[in-house]
């Protein structure tokens, strides 16, 4: 039986110490990262000036990025009024890292030009192959099965199943939530699955009450190869 995790998301931030550091006043960090909604398809530096550009997607992670300079990171968009022709859209504290940190970006709504940044361990210890990890960024208590494992999230909590059979085929999904002591359903799918992937699901609030007031983001990892 699956085991299931309570720990606030904002424990996942606080996780584990800065990877290095070379001074009080410079650290070498390196991350990968995420869109969770209103991508960054125009990208980000993490410079006021000069400095790399990276596209951050809601489909796919980024490659890992070796940042080195001041802590807490900033990260900039590109602005032509602002001084400098760079805004600060959001900041990291490094030293809240945990290991391998995916950062997960995510704002409010369209109009907000800040993100806020949360992170989590994406390393593959914390998750392998035919796996799934279950996050909850809603305020809902959710129920939900992934093929025949259980779990039970409580709000800004997450969860693990791991799929027994290994083997590629299709898992069946559901999500329900208890409404005046009745289970309502949230939803319902099939999700393609290879053992050669691990899984991350985002459960995200929505304004569409015709999905539960729920948006599910689905990425997947390859973490072996059959060659």
């Amino acid at each position: 039986m699956m085991r299931i995790i309570t720990l606030s998301i904002f424990i996942f931030v606080f996780a584990h110490g800065l990877h290095s550091q070379t001074s009080s006043s410079e650290i070498n960090f390196k991350f990968r990262a995420l869109a969770l909604n209103y991508p960054l398809n125009r990208g980000v530096y993490l410079q006021p000036e000069d400095g790399e550009l990276y596209r951050i997607f809601s489909n796919a992670s980024t490659d890992w990025i070796e940042y080195r300079g001041p802590n807490p990171i900033q990260f900039y968009t590109a602005n032509p009024k602002a001084p400098g022709g760079r805004t600060v859209i959001g900041s990291f504290d490094a030293t809240k890292a945990p290991p391998d940190p995916l950062l997960l970006f995510s704002k409010s709504d369209a109009n907000s030009t800040s993100y806020r940044i949360d992170a989590i361990d994406n390393s593959v210890d914390s998750a392998g192959p035919g796996s799934y990890r279950i996050f909850n960024f809603t305020e809902k208590t959710i129920a939900g099965k992934i093929d025949d494992q259980k779990f039970l999230l409580k709000p800004r909590a997450s969860a693990f199943a791991q799929v027994k059979e290994q083997k590629d085929f299709e898992v069946t999904v559901q999500l329900i939530e208890s409404v005046d002591s009745k289970p309502k359903r949230l939803y319902a799918s099939s999700w393609t699955f290879s053992e050669n992937f691990r899984y991350l699901v985002f459960i995200l609030p929505s304004d569409d009450r015709t999905r539960g007031n729920i948006q599910i983001r689905l990425i997947s990892d390859l973490i072996r190869s059959d060659g």
